[in-house]
């Protein structure tokens, strides 16, 4: 019973129990009070006598200052695990106050982070409240060793009191940590914490059991990478891969591409490794590049001019004057001008005006937001001597740039500014990006507006803020009316769906219930519950009795299931009535599976009728084709639209021709289109 008494009121400490824990301190014992420890003051004991204390069984070890006296570090570390072992909790604490008085840094640490360890075992209520209070909570590695030790030691118990806790950060820290004591993911364990307290492993978690898998394979670290169904997930460990890799054989780190499922998550993987490689070496990779006339501004270039120009800015300048492509130029130029203004903003701003033409305007216009980081007051001057639509550009990308780190002072620039005109658009645009970055006080601010402008600035942030904080854009309803509150809560009831958080998502309904628009929201409730749970989303999407609104929903189902299940995705087709919707799904439907298995899509395709149908589909993913063997080839020529025909071919040729320029001239010759389109497409590609 008091067990459990105990566990209960973890969910309220930083409270009552807290302040009784705290209160039960002896103050001349709490952290940071009272003479500290100097090691090297501390009489050492001779090797003999320290050989006597060991063959006692550490019995003379009372304290600190014993365990100190020791005279080597491995007996100083036996002597506090034997004392340790054998303390209660209070003397665990009292241990600990004394061992946070030593004056060595490096012993301090040493000693306190293993008496912790063992107050965690003995007792985790106390070590996690002890681990929240000053000069603990400074190192959040204290609570994670809380966490960690209490995981291995009592799931149960940990799982018990990670959904006791009272605020939602210590809710998500919690289960961050038990991920951690568990191996952070992929086996029973994790999966049932994740079940059990709602929570999903957070970036941090996923990205260290990303790493644990690299350390045993990276082709194991690229199966689970291929295995994410979230693109933008998928995309974030690409990222990390590319760079993670320990290895410094580029063509070894490019023959890792071969591993992903995807054609353009291998593309992304190989520009990420290239990007890596080019700014090891920076020049020879410029100098590469002109030598082969091939200064364009793809990843590789781009990447070694800025990492040039960080290290030796006249040498850019000097490549920077070799380059012929205009648009390499435009890139070499912005990377040059945003380096100097790092240092001298009005010598950047100089550089930038020597320039020609459009190129000066669009990197004067950059270089102005660049200078707002350090100096806004002096960008705004700058801005507002030019004139049309290049100064209502920067003055623009001044504020935006502003905003993101300090709305109240964007706040009063715009006071400054002496157009009214460009006022209401500019307070709109601070809004918005302070929504992005601190919603609660941008909410705030919005409620001391006028209702209008405040529900104009709302009604234009609710959807894109339903996206990454739900909880905010709820609120920014309380802002709108009527219709246009409709219109703002269709992307928020989407994402609740989305998320699993279906009775929230029913409720705002509800509240919405009989508002103009109201008709239509139930669709965006079925679309977005279809990435949640695709069959009970069919099963709604059923019941809808609009047609439009039926066809519409089952089609956004089918797209999201093609990634998990293309066969359940198919199977919704015949139920879409209107030809042209379920045209354009095939389409989307085999996009998307291209993407990710080649072979499987283009045998899907070729199994279905030979018509527009299939001919629209065909096209979409033919730019995507790469090697075309018989069967994509037959595909192509069985296009019934000769206009349509030779399009599919052309992108099909110019798509290989990029990777294999002596296959695409050998597809050529079995394409089934006009002798004048063949030598086009040879022109093109020569």
């Amino acid at each position: 019973m008091l067990k459990s008494l105990g566990l209960i009121t973890i969910g309220v400490i930083g409270g009552v129990a807290l302040a009784l824990l705290l209160q039960a301190i002896p103050t001349e014992l709490g952290a940071g009070s009272g003479q500290s420890i100097a090691v090297e003051n501390t009489p050492t004991l001779s090797a003999g006598a320290a050989e006597a204390v060991r063959d006692n069984g550490f019995a003379d070890i009372r304290g600190i200052e014993d365990v100190l006296a020791m005279p080597t570090e491995f007996a100083r570390r036996e002597a506090l695990h034997v004392l340790a072992g054998r303390s209660d909790a209070d003397s665990l604490q009292e241990l600990i106050f004394d061992a946070d008085r030593i004056s060595d840094r490096t012993v301090r640490e040493s000693m306190v982070n293993i008496l912790f360890r063992r107050l965690a075992e003995a007792d985790a209520q106390t070590a996690l409240a002890l681990s929240r209070v000053d000069p603990y909570n400074k190192d959040d590695g204290f609570e994670g060793v809380v966490w960690r030790t209490w995981a291995r030691n009592d799931l149960d118990e940990a799982i018990f009191a990670a959904k006791s806790q009272t605020r939602a950060s210590y809710q998500d820290a919690a289960a961050q940590r038990l991920y951690a004591a568990y191996g952070y993911m992929g086996n029973e364990t994790t999966d049932r914490i994740e079940q059990e307290l709602g929570i999903e492993p957070n970036r941090q978690t996923r990205l260290r059991f990303l790493r644990t898998l690299l350390e045993d394979s990276p082709r194991r670290a690229i199966e689970f990478i291929s295995d994410e169904t979230s693109e933008l997930r998928r995309r974030e460990y690409i990222n990390w891969l590319a760079y993670a890799l320990d290895t410094d054989d580029r063509n070894m780190a490019l023959s890792y591409a071969e591993s992903f499922a995807s054609a353009s998550d291998r593309k992304l993987y190989s520009d990420l490794v290239e990007d890596r490689f080019a700014r090891l070496d920076p020049v020879s990779t410029l100098q590469q590049a002109l030598a082969k006339n091939h200064a364009r501004p793809d990843n590789d270039f781009h990447s070694a001019l800025q990492e040039l120009a960080a290290k030796d800015l006249t040498a850019a300048m000097n490549f920077y004057g070799q380059i012929d492509s205009p648009q390499a130029k435009l890139m070499a130029a912005y990377v040059i001008a945003s380096e100097l203004a790092n240092s001298d903003p009005a010598a950047a701003l100089d550089w930038a005006r020597s320039l020609e033409g459009a190129q000066k305007q669009r990197v004067e216009g950059a270089i102005l937001a660049k200078i707002a980081e350090s100096d806004p007051a002096f960008a705004l001057e700058q801005a507002a001597t030019l004139t049309g639509r290049q100064r209502t550009t920067s003055i623009s990308s001044i504020f935006m740039t502003v905003s993101r780190s300090d709305p109240d002072l964007a706040m009063e620039l715009l006071a400054s500014l002496p157009d009214d005109s460009d006022k209401p658009r500019i307070k709109e645009q601070i809004g918005r990006t302070w929504l992005m970055t601190n919603p609660d006080a941008a909410i705030t601010w919005l409620e001391t507006l006028d209702r209008s402008e405040a529900s104009q600035i709302a009604a234009n942030a609710t959807g894109f803020l339903a996206q990454t904080q739900p909880q905010a854009a709820y609120k920014l309803l309380a802002l709108l009316d009527g219709q246009q509150r409709v219109d703002s809560a269709k992307d928020l009831v989407s994402k609740l769906a989305s998320a699993g958080e279906v009775a929230r998502a029913r409720a705002l309904i509800d509240e919405l219930n009989g508002q103009p628009g109201f008709e239509n929201i139930e669709a965006s409730f079925i679309e977005g519950l279809a990435r949640h749970d695709s069959e009970a989303a069919t099963r709604l999407a059923m019941q809808l009795q609009d047609d439009t609104q039926r066809d519409q929903a089952l089609s956004k189902i089918a797209e999201s299931a093609v990634r998990q299940d293309p066969d359940r995705a198919i199977s919704l087709l015949p139920s879409i009535t209107d030809p042209k919707k379920r045209a354009r799904t095939v389409q989307t439907i085999a996009a998307q599976w291209h993407r990710r298995d080649p072979d499987a899509a283009v045998r899907w395709l070729s199994s279905l009728p030979a018509g527009s149908g299939r001919d629209g589909a065909v096209a979409r993913v033919a730019p995507s084709f790469g090697e075309v063997d018989r069967r994509e080839l037959d595909l192509i020529n069985s296009i019934e639209d000769s206009e349509s025909r030779a399009n599919t071919a052309g992108m099909a040729v110019i798509g290989l021709s990029r990777s294999n320029k002596a296959a695409a001239i050998r597809l050529l010759e079995e394409l089934d289109i006009p002798e004048q389109e063949k030598a086009k497409l040879r022109d093109s590609i020569q």
